[in-house]
């Protein structure tokens, strides 16, 4: 899969749903400096919107698509979700990823404690 026809067939990246619509209420701006995101954050959004519907794991996207590890590609997307223009970018996702992270810490804590 290259990496044009991974975003195409996945609908990442175009703001459009694997039937080619738009979905209500996501008009998306494509230029950079209009969002304060580059194109690349923006991306990255996308695929966090779309991973749950995706035909095949998120781990090959991010290859595929971004050339990262996984492991980076998170590392990356933890600094991007504290960005404010990523919260008004796609504000459901960002809370999501933000509720997600938390959780997680909220447990290693934990774990690390012993309780």
């Amino acid at each position: 899969m290259t990496k044009s026809s991974g975003i195409e067939s996945s609908g990442i990246g175009s703001g459009r749903t694997q039937s080619g619509e738009t979905p209500a209420g996501t008009m998306r701006s494509s230029g950079a400096g209009s969002s304060g995101l580059t194109d690349r954050h923006r991306a990255m959004l996308e695929l966090e919107r779309y991973a749950p519907v995706l035909a095949s794991p998120k781990s090959e996207h991010i290859r595929t698509i971004f050339r990262l590890s996984p492991r980076r590609y998170h590392q990356l997307l933890d600094v991007l979700i504290d960005q404010p223009a990523a919260l008004q970018y796609d504000p459901l996702v960002v809370k999501r990823l933000r509720r997600e992270r938390a959780r997680r810490r909220t447990q290693h804590t934990r774990e690390l404690l012993g309780s």
